[in-house]
């Protein structure tokens, strides 16, 4: 490895490594291998890397060399993201076979992780530059996973300084549902409500469902308290989660009101919650909805349940 200068004479030590080395030691040399090659050509080993046929089925120690680099080497990584993130996932022509179909690339991902542990700020700015492509999306919750636990206020504040694009809803939508998540969902909520009005019903929709899902009760009586057209365009996601662990409370809330088109989601919703324990009611409940075709495409899932 120490003689390897060029990607020829790296691919011919690979070659050699492949054919020579026990299979129970070629994980080990391989992460060794790869690592010497980032140092000399990084764009040459993430290209060969995936061309591996034995890393498809065994890549954690060789990934975690790539994710290492990146921290070690901030700015090369940036630059080398730069190159393979040009509109697609990566160079077509330098995809082998086995990956087709495969997306994202992992070790693209593993530098991303290195790279949002080392600098989030230069990260959540390379995304914003790159054109867009499949493996973006994925990128983003990489980056939010490193980022977002230990900082969600910087979070915040970029996602909201963002430009509108498609990419600025893709974030909105995604931190959201981070927010979500937290035991402590009050600043995620405070961010979202100073949003303009069609990012912030974005970002309220994703936090209260993911809100629901673990503390149903909580974001019930959150959103039940919104403003009439915010409250009816938020209840459904979270009457879904109600009605699975108390049902009765979601019920009373829906006899408020007459059936109609802004309450058929909802109690399309509520129908779909209690089909599992109580499908004949779930039937009854469905029979409301106002919108036929709402009604019977709801209708049709409760039978096949």
């Amino acid at each position: 490895l120490d003689d390897c200068v060029t990607a020829d004479d790296f691919r011919g030590a690979l070659d050699q490594l492949q054919f020579q080395a026990d299979k129970t030691e070629e994980n080990r040399l391989l992460s060794a291998f790869f690592k010497r090659w980032l140092e000399v050509s990084p764009i040459d080993a993430l290209s060969e890397v995936r061309r591996v046929e034995s890393l498809r089925h065994d890549i954690l120690r060789t990934s975690r060399v790539f994710e290492q680099w990146a921290i070690d080497r901030p700015d090369d990584a940036r630059e080398l993201l730069r190159k393979v993130l040009d509109g697609r996932q990566a160079e077509a022509s330098l995809r082998p076979p086995f990956l087709d179909g495969i997306d994202p690339p992992e070790y693209v991902l593993s530098l991303f992780s290195g790279l949002a542990k080392a600098d989030p700020k230069g990260t959540a700015q390379l995304l914003q530059e790159v054109k867009p492509s499949p493996i973006i999306a994925n990128a983003l919750d990489v980056l939010l996973q490193n980022w977002f636990p230990n900082n969600s206020g910087a979070i915040f504040q970029w996602s909201s300084a963002l430009e509108l694009s498609p990419f600025r809803q893709e974030v909105i939508s995604r931190v959201a549902q981070k927010a979500g998540q937290l035991d402590d969902v009050s600043h995620g909520l405070a961010w979202a409500q100073t949003l303009d009005s069609r990012d912030q019903g974005i970002a309220l929709k994703f936090l209260t469902h993911q809100w629901a899902q673990r503390h149903s009760r909580e974001a019930f009586q959150w959103v039940i308290q919104q403003p009439d057209d915010q409250k009816f365009e938020l209840a459904p996601a979270v009457i879904s989660s109600l009605s699975k662990v108390d049902s009765g409370a979601a019920a009373d809330w829906l006899n408020q009101f007459e059936p109609s088109s802004q309450m058929d989601p909802s109690i399309a919703a509520y129908a779909l919650g209690i089909s599992t324990v109580n499908p004949e009611a779930a039937l009854g409940s469905a029979a409301a909805i106002t919108d036929q075709e709402m009604r019977e495409r709801v209708i049709r899932r409760l039978t096949r349940e």
